[in-house]
């Protein structure tokens, strides 16, 4: 029998929920969540990698998308590698007016296992300014403006999806199967924190232990996620009996759940809305991992966010479609007026230079 609450002394006013009854109380309270949220801003870093050709023009795109929506005054980094030539003038001048960062890095998982996606792994491990820091895969855009608490609060938190696919009955039986013969994590079926966290993941999720999606991995710098990330990644690259095609591309996103059961309960899954895939609709999403380019222009908001993002910004002398022209955009629009209202949309934005403008 639980106990009856206190009740409250005549004249006694509650104040964990005070009224905002007035337009002052309501403007008072709208300023301490901003504030609340603006001093996150200092305590985690949003990075991506970036290199010249298709990856410039994805990241001109998720550069002002996420300079829009993260709280003023959020750290940004581009990563590109140190055996890349320089990026082209067009995206440094994006880079450089959205107040992006630019640091380089030496790849290692590249080299050594022909493994390009491991350069995310390679700068996980580089020193942050911040308690936290938020990977994003450049073929993302944000859409909407956000709140970054639940990206702060485990060692690491991740969606629990393996890339554009969700495993439900027998294709999460076979998988789970091969999985923990491959990898031989059996004991992952009998981890509590991981039978937990798959009651806690966005449905449906037929595994017994999260599948993570790398495509927007939050972790405590401070922590050893970061090392153990790549040397869990390094095992599954090295395994013997581990076939190719599985190891290609998956070899990442394979590692962060052998991770996850290391780290037990410093670890959270995040909801869909934080990596939802393409096929989720932008509706839905915080973050959209579109995976193709193509795809983006498919999806009539997809396509829609693009141009406008691109036209708000040609006044002040960017070029975000770089060498493709408004008339190569057209194409993918049903119609004209279509078109126009995805341009008009470019006003609904007031832009912003940087945080330091």
């Amino acid at each position: 029998m639980h106990p009856q609450k206190r009740a409250d002394r005549p004249g006694q006013r509650r104040l964990a929920n005070p009224p905002l009854g007035t337009e002052d109380d309501r403007r008072l309270h709208r300023l301490s969540q901003g504030a609340k949220i603006r001093a996150m801003s200092d305590k985690v870093t949003y990075y991506f990698i970036v290199q010249p050709g298709n990856l410039s023009f994805r990241g001109r795109f998720l550069a002002a998308t996420l300079r829009e929506n993260a709280p003023a005054g959020s750290r940004i980094e581009a990563f590109v590698p140190d055996t890349d030539d320089q990026l082209d003038d067009n995206t440094l001048r994006t880079f450089a007016y959205f107040n992006v960062t630019l640091r380089r890095f030496s790849p290692r998982f590249w080299p050594r296992f022909d493994y390009p996606i491991g350069n995310k792994i390679d700068v996980a491990r580089q020193p942050f300014a911040t308690d936290y820091a938020v990977f994003l895969d450049t073929d993302i855009v944000v859409t909407r403006p956000f709140d970054p608490a639940c990206l702060m609060q485990a060692d690491l938190s991740a969606v629990p999806i393996m890339g554009a696919q969700v495993f439900t009955g027998w294709q999460a039986d076979r998988f789970t199967r091969r999985a923990q013969r491959w990898l031989k994590v059996e004991e992952f079926a009998l981890s509590d924190a991981l039978a937990t966290a798959r009651s806690q993941c966005p449905k449906p999720l037929g595994t017994p232990f999260p599948l993570f999606n790398s495509g927007v991995v939050a972790f405590r710098t401070g922590s050893r996620f970061a090392a153990r990330w790549a040397r869990r990644t390094a095992q599954v690259l090295d395994a013997k009996g581990l076939p190719e095609r599985m190891k290609r591309p998956f070899a990442d996103q394979a590692a962060l759940g052998l991770v996850a059961y290391e780290m037990r309960e410093r670890f959270a899954t995040l909801d869909r809305p934080w990596n939802a895939s393409f096929r989720s609709g932008i509706d839905d999403a915080i973050f959209w991992h579109y995976f193709r380019i193509f795809a983006l222009f498919q999806k009539k908001n997809g396509r829609a966010l693009l141009l406008a993002t691109h036209c708000r910004y040609t006044p002040e002398g960017l070029n975000l479609l770089g060498e493709m022209s408004e008339k190569d955009v057209a194409v993918f629009f049903d119609n004209a007026r279509e078109f126009q209202q995805a341009r008009a949309r470019a006003d609904q934005v007031v832009p912003q230079r940087s945080d330091s403008a």
